[in-house]
């Protein structure tokens, strides 16, 4: 989805964050997963679509799929309610100095995400819903996703970053696997 050119090792296949896939427990934990998903914003290339090169790193599960700079990032629940997934920005721009890089004001508008294979190019919320979404600061946005029926299979989401002057979409992807209990 990214623009930008990946420089890393791609892996053929991903493996599952746990050891005991498809089971179904009786007692579960009552919390969410909390991960965080590390952004690396690279660079920023010129108007008037500014190509981000970023890259993404988190204990999720990941994919490479042919010809994407990043990895899809697999959620699987196993029996907890939703993941509560803390994006943080990292801006290496201008050479590692950074630029001033941060998410953009109003939460709503820095996570869009999508059911589906495109990436959203203008407010959506199918999977990272409005109600979850926080922004403790200036390079830290957190989102809920529940991982349930309604939103199973691939999903593009959008972080949308700032550097004052322009506004730059990252477009990583993901994947919901086996549903959560939901929302309590």
């Amino acid at each position: 989805m990214s623009n930008g050119a990946h420089t890393g090792r791609r892996r053929a296949q991903f493996v599952h964050s746990s050891g005991h896939k498809g089971k179904n427990h009786q007692q579960a934990p009552k919390e969410p997963w909390d991960v965080k998903i590390d952004v690396y914003l690279n660079s920023v290339g010129p108007a008037p679509n500014y190509p981000a090169d970023f890259d993404i790193q988190t204990c999720l599960p990941t994919q490479w799929n042919n010809g994407e700079d990043n990895p899809q990032v697999f959620f699987f629940n196993d029996g907890r309610p939703f993941f509560r997934v803390t994006f943080r920005l990292w801006d290496n721009t201008n050479g590692g100095l950074g630029s001033g890089y941060k998410f953009v004001a109003d939460k709503n508008d820095a996570l869009w995400s999508k059911l589906g294979s495109i990436c959203p190019t203008a407010g959506c919320w199918d999977v990272f819903a409005k109600s979850g979404i926080k922004r403790p600061n200036d390079t830290t946005i957190t989102g809920d996703n529940p991982n349930d029926e309604t939103c199973l299979g691939a999903f593009q989401y959008v972080l949308r970053v700032t550097d004052g002057n322009k506004i730059v979409s990252l477009d990583p992807g993901g994947n919901n696997m086996n549903g959560g209990t939901g929302f309590d």
